[in-house]
């Protein structure tokens, strides 16, 4: 039996456990596609480095299985491709664009239909994307996570390229509910989400908004929450 696995640019896996794998089986089998297909997409999620983005690909997760959509370790086999990127630095930008480039191979070689680029790199350059870089279908900005499942039933309706972006300092999926990322007894929990200092070498306001906290009352929810999973060690982080 196969794990589901995330790997990021640098090829690094996270897999779930079998009984996590099995159960996730259970989900699919008695999950309903959107009205318009009759299959379930495939999905294979490349990940950059880092808690948020591991915050923010295990939230994304939960929307997608919601909604039927099965998450494959194989993207030969993906009929979707995510590219969750980042360009904080240099080295991290040029690694986006390498995985692009690697990943959009796959919808002359594979069976992908849509390439998806989420994260900051489609926040800050979605303008420069959509004329340097045609091979991305839709384009998802940092504060516009929650629309990807919107954006994907858009887009195979429409089969037209796609650009969703907000407010830079709209808080996206603040209390939304996840799948673990992590498998144990620790778990991510995000308090807060970008920055006010505006240092001149730093891209992060720029690309996460002026610094806002997530609501109390949704943090207490969600420790909570995680407890009844067997959670006993929270990891607070902000970006």
């Amino acid at each position: 039996m196969k794990a589901i696995t995330l790997i990021n640019p640098r090829g690094e896996r996270l897999e779930l456990t079998n009984v996590e794998f099995y159960e996730l089986q259970l989900q699919f089998a008695n999950s309903k596609t959107f009205e318009q297909w009759s299959e379930k997409r495939r999905i294979s999620g490349w990940i950059g480095k880092g808690d948020d983005i591991r915050l923010s690909i295990s939230a994304v997760n939960k929307f997608l299985r919601e909604k039927g959509y099965q998450i494959v370790d194989d993207e030969t086999q993906a009929d979707i491709i995510i590219i969750n990127s980042c360009c904080f630095i240099n080295d991290a930008k040029e690694e986006s664009i390498e995985t692009i480039f690697e990943m959009a191979r796959y919808k002359e070689e594979g069976q992908c239909k849509a390439l998806v680029l989420a994260g900051c790199l489609a926040q800050r350059y979605h303008e420069e994307i959509k004329t340097e870089i045609p091979e991305v279908d839709i384009c998802i900005g940092t504060t516009a996570i929650d629309s990807i499942v919107s954006a994907l039933d858009d887009y195979f309706k429409e089969h037209q390229k796609k650009e969703y972006l907000k407010d830079i300092d709209f808080l996206a999926a603040a209390n939304a509910p996840r799948n673990l990322s992590t498998m144990g007894s620790y778990a991510y929990l995000k308090i807060a989400e970008g920055c006010d200092k505006h240092c001149t070498y730093c891209i992060i306001p720029k690309v996460r908004g002026n610094y806002r906290s997530v609501k109390m009352e949704y943090l207490i929810d969600e420790a909570k929450k995680l407890a009844e999973q067997g959670v006993k060690e929270l990891i607070l982080v902000a970006q």
